[in-house]
């Protein structure tokens, strides 16, 4: 779990995103590690000013420095 929380009150968080490494089996039949984004969220308040942004480049990077691909699971 990744989160931001306000500069002007340290206790609150104001955007957050979850992120798992998870493996499948991949098309030649091998295990394959993936990264998985199963929230992301920010305050309605906190909102236009990069914060979901940023999370996501997070995950980006994370998943790119371990060779990963990166899928969002979506709620519904």
């Amino acid at each position: 779990v990744y989160a931001f929380y306000s500069s002007t009150d340290p206790t609150q968080e104001v955007g957050v995103s979850t992120l798992q490494k998870k493996t499948r089996v991949g098309a030649d039949g091998s295990p394959e590690s993936y990264g998985s984004i199963g929230l992301l969220a920010v305050a309605p308040e906190h909102r236009r000013k990069g914060l979901a942004t940023a999370l996501l480049e997070h995950a980006q990077l994370w998943a790119s420095e371990n060779r990963m691909s990166l899928e969002v699971v979506t709620q519904g």
